[in-house]
């Protein structure tokens, strides 16, 4: 009887025992679980994110070039007066026109019609030839052929252009008491001679 009890009280003491393992093996079980779990959940919380790519402005590799405005250049304006008679004043900043005979020596160049005279004032007067041509390359060629023929080794003091390139004019200075200028304008040519003062000052503002 005595082996039995005993026989008895082992078999518990096995069975308490492998209870207790087990008790045991499912907390690991689950402390495991729960450890894995946290490992994963932070793991993938501090893992990299990859960027959302957000639509962004494209420009080009290359700024423009930066021009500035520019205007455009004034265009040539040819005088209004259709003739040689027109284009004469006959009064003009206190000055009156007295014409004389043909200017012979535009005449004989070609010129359609030319006249010689003078522009008087109360105390001065300005010799002048005028002249009208059948183009603009015959009055080009001829104001200035004659302003060099005229003033030989000499060059003009100035010369420009008339109405942004509609014409052009020669100065030259003979001496301290007489100025010449030549000019053509569109088809007409001009000869101013008198004082160098007020020869340039009639010329600036003669009729255009």
């Amino acid at each position: 009887m005595g082996h039995r009890a005993n026989t008895r009280g082992d078999t518990v003491n096995i069975r308490a025992g492998k209870t207790r393992w087990l008790t045991v093996g499912a907390i690991v079980v689950v402390v495991v679980g729960i450890a894995v779990l946290l490992f994963i959940r932070n793991g993938s919380s501090n893992s990299p994110q990859t960027p959302v790519s957000t639509p962004t402005a494209s420009y080009p590799t290359t700024p423009p070039a930066n021009t500035p405005y520019q205007t455009a250049p004034p265009s040539p304006t040819p005088p209004t007066a259709e003739n040689l008679e027109e284009y004469i004043p006959t009064e003009f900043d206190g000055y009156t026109w007295d014409a004389g005979d043909e200017d012979p020596t535009a005449m004989e160049s070609g010129a359609v019609s030319a006249s010689s005279g003078t522009f008087q004032s109360d105390d001065e007067a300005l010799t002048a030839n005028l002249a009208e041509w059948g183009s603009e390359e015959e009055a080009a060629a001829f104001a200035q052929q004659r302003g060099e023929e005229e003033n030989p080794g000499q060059t003009p003091l100035v010369d420009g252009d008339i109405n942004s390139g509609a014409g052009h004019y020669w100065y030259y200075a003979i001496d301290d008491q007489t100025g010449m200028i030549y000019w053509y304008f569109g088809t007409f040519t001009g000869q101013l001679r008198g004082d160098p003062y007020s020869v340039q000052e009639f010329f600036l503002a003669f009729p255009r």
